[in-house]
Parts: C-alpha cells; structure tokens; sequence
C-alpha cells in the first residue's frame, strides 16, 4: 500500500485506521443500477482481515479524485441517529460508504461511527421517543415523509397517531424469525425516518453525553475520504448537513 503514515485507534473495540496517503484507483461498477467504486484490494484487506472498522485517508487529493455518484445524505437540517443505510445492509452489496470532503475547514457537524454493541446500548435512549406520549406528540408535529424511506406513508404515520403502531410496523418490516443484528438494523433505521427535526438534535446530544469515549468522532476539520464497513458499523451525525458530503458507495 502507497502510505506515507499509517496509524490505528481503538475506540472501544471500534477500530480505526488512519493512513496520510493511499492509491485509490478508480474502478467503476454497477449494482441495482447504482453506480458505485471498487474498493481497492489493500484497502479492502484491512476490513477482511479485522484491522479496520474505519479507515480515514487524510488526503485532499484523494478525495478530489473520487467521482461523484449523486449520493445523498438526508436530514439535512438536524441530526441523524445510528443506523446502517439500506435499513437491513446484510444482503446489499454495496458493502462500503465512502464519504468525501475536498476541502480542509470545519464542517459544522461530525460524523460518528460506533459499533453494534454500542448501538444497542443506544437505542432504548432513542425508543423513548415513542413510549413515552409527551416526546411521541412533539414528534408528530415534526414529521416530514421522505419517498426514500422504506416504510409506507402508512406506516409511517401510525408510529406517531396508533398506540403501539411503532412495534406493529417493527413486525411487520422484520417478519418472522429475525436475528437480533437485523432487528437491531431495523429498528434504529425506523427511528431515523421518524426522527428528523429537532427532536434528533435532543436526542443526539442525550447519546453523546451518554456514552461518552464509545464511538469515533470525525469531525471534518481535515478534508479527506472515510470509509466505513456500513454492515458491522452504525453510523449518525451531530449537526445538519450541510455543506453536504460527497457520498459513494464501494462493493
């Protein structure tokens, strides 16, 4: 691998990998009828041999060189909680997100990355949102369906005006017989689509000050490409988006 540093971090059992420089050769390919990249052999090996949960490559250069797909974030306002993209990624291939910022300068939010375990932990902060009345009625009135989301505009609205409608869409997205990783991936996923005003910003900073030391924080001072294993890592965002990052995914 063309590296000029290479660094790891631990943040709890979250590993990161930290490289100055890296050959990045674009190879383009279709899935779905998405265009995504190639990840690098090298690259990948870090993932498949356990090196790496995170890989961040600190260089501009880089990050100008990656072609941009269309990918984008959404939420753009407020902050995004844990969650996996593709709500249940086990069987997409598009395995790896790659986000870009060409640019050195403080972004304005981070980025967080933790592990399933650290997740899990999370969520019963999160579910509160839609047990307990009061935080379910403040999320109604800040609903805002996206076509994107993988639940019925149905569904959707039930969480916030049926009593129990959250676990009863939980069901039926899961089906029978999930493991506790899907279910995991769908539930974080869901309250993501239902969280996007401000009451995602309350929530994020409740997580942030919860749980402390248990995720990666990039907070995009320094331009440059994270890559993440979408699959076995969460990932959310303090802050709006904006500018927004470039986003790719690598198979």
């Amino acid at each position: 691998m063309n590296l000029s540093v290479a660094k790891s971090r631990v943040f709890g059992i979250l590993k990161v990998v930290l490289l100055e420089q890296c050959a990045f050769p674009i190879v383009q390919s279709e899935v779905a009828g998405y265009k995504v990249l190639m990840l690098p052999e090298e690259l990948r090996r870090l993932f498949d041999e356990g090196r790496a949960s995170v890989v961040r490559i600190n260089s501009i250069e880089v990050a100008n060189m990656i072609p941009d797909f269309g990918g984008r974030g959404s939420g753009e306002s407020h902050g995004l909680l844990p969650h996996q993209d593709h709500l249940d990624p086990s069987g997409d291939q598009r395995r790896f997100l790659m986000l870009s910022k060409g640019t050195n300068g403080a972004r304005g939010a981070s980025t967080l990355i933790l592990n399933p375990s650290v997740a899990a932990a999370m969520l019963p902060y999160v579910q509160i949102w839609l047990t307990n009345s009061a935080r379910r009625l403040i999320l109604g009135n800040e609903r805002a369906y996206d076509r994107r989301f993988l639940i019925s505009p149905e569904q959707y609205n039930s969480c916030f005006d049926v009593d129990g409608g959250y676990e009863q869409v939980i069901a039926t997205v899961l089906g029978a017989n999930a493991t506790a990783q899907r279910e995991l991936a769908v539930r974080l996923g869901i309250l993501g689509y239902l969280m996007r005003g401000p009451s995602a910003d309350c929530s994020m900073q409740e997580l942030m000050e919860a749980f402390p030391g248990t995720f990666y924080e990039e907070r995009w001072e320094q331009g440059g490409v994270v890559i993440i294993d979408n699959p076995r890592v969460f990932h959310a965002r303090m802050g709006g988006n904006n500018p927004p990052l470039q986003r790719n995914f690598c198979i």
